[in-house]
């Protein structure tokens, strides 16, 4: 994956990039203790319409969508601009099956502070209709 940007983009930090590698290899293991390790203490994770503040939230979001089993199917990109990582990637879950939706092309923001998350955005990219599948 060529994660070098152009323009007023700068090219990742490799901390950055292992930081939000490493917590998207704990998740695809279903390891909670590894994705908790990689969020702070007040972190929050804006997800579908849903806010979850703390770490005790965080734990209840990642045991959510480990049993909707939330997966990415693979990654597009990963930006870094200063202390926010944004990763585009592919994703399915038994939930979108159930609505005859294989997979959605989405964007995590991600906001690092002391090598740790302390936001995790979670969106949909509306311009790829290609990635809607029924």
């Amino acid at each position: 994956m060529d994660t070098t940007m152009t323009g007023q983009q700068e090219t990742p930090t490799p901390s950055a990039v292992l930081i939000v590698q490493t917590y998207l290899d704990a998740f695809a293991a279903r390891d909670l203790a590894a994705c908790l390790e990689h969020f702070a203490q007040t972190a929050t994770i804006l997800f579908a319409g849903g806010v979850y503040r703390g770490r005790e939230a965080i734990e209840d979001w990642h045991k959510e969508r480990f049993k909707a089993d939330l997966r990415l199917l693979y990654l597009e990109d990963i930006r870094v601009e200063g202390d926010v990582v944004v990763v585009e990637a592919v994703a399915t879950s038994k939930r979108l099956r159930l609505f005859k939706i294989d997979n959605l092309s989405g964007l995590v923001t991600l906001r690092l502070d002391q090598n740790q998350i302390i936001e995790a955005e979670f969106g949909l990219r509306m311009n790829n209709p290609e990635y809607w599948r029924l």
